[in-house]
């Protein structure tokens, strides 16, 4: 009996998985994707000023590549290759360069590398079904970026949510819904072509 009891709690033990475990094998299913699309809504909330801003948006990402599009009264689209970037903004503005130059976002940290897991702290702090929260010390990988948290459904092996805090104290949540895989990836969603009208920096 007792070597029975014994048996059944190393099985529990063995098949816990770690933050580790879990972030790996959901960065493991987006990176190997062809193309996956996701919708979000983000919520900041400004520290110094106090006030909150809504927005929606949608994040596509294929073998290291991502479109990022935000719909608000201000444009901003971000859109980065495998060797250029460029960001779209308001009155033709765009902001362009290699990606050696290009900021990388928290997406390409949760979608591109496995390993990058292996270089960062994380620990659960959460679970609701299959629903678990994990907390994440950046370390300074990316750039102004104080702290991360991320909601993961392991059986559905999606993100749902990531939270996090800059460098002064603001906040921002953001909740992903329709999040789809595809076989193929539309290349033009991945390029930009500078028009007459674009006011360009270069980077």
């Amino acid at each position: 009996m007792i070597i029975k009891l014994f048996c059944l709690f190393f099985l529990q033990v063995s098949s816990a998985r770690t933050s580790q475990d879990i972030l790996t094998e959901m960065t493991t299913t987006y990176s190997k994707v062809e193309y996956m699309k996701t919708e979000y809504e983000k919520l900041e909330l400004s520290e110094l000023l106090g006030d909150t801003q809504k927005t929606k948006g949608v994040i596509e990402y294929s073998k290291g590549r991502i479109r990022i599009e935000e719909t608000s009264e201000a444009k901003n689209i971000f859109i980065k290759n495998k060797k250029h970037f460029w960001h779209l903004q308001s009155e033709n503005q765009v902001l362009t360069g290699s990606v050696e130059n290009a900021v990388p976002t928290i997406f390409e940290l949760m979608f591109a590398d496995p390993k990058v897991w292996n270089e960062l702290k994380s620990n659960i702090v959460g679970q609701t079904g299959d629903d678990v929260e994990i907390k994440i010390l950046v370390n300074g990988k990316i750039p102004n970026v104080k702290s991360l948290n991320v909601t993961l459904n392991t059986k559905k092996r999606r993100f749902e949510s990531l939270s996090f805090t800059d460098d002064i104290g603001n906040k921002t949540q953001m909740d992903f819904t329709n999040t789809r895989f595809f076989r193929t990836a539309p290349e033009e969603r991945f390029n930009y072509k500078i028009t007459k009208k674009d006011k360009v920096n270069r980077l």
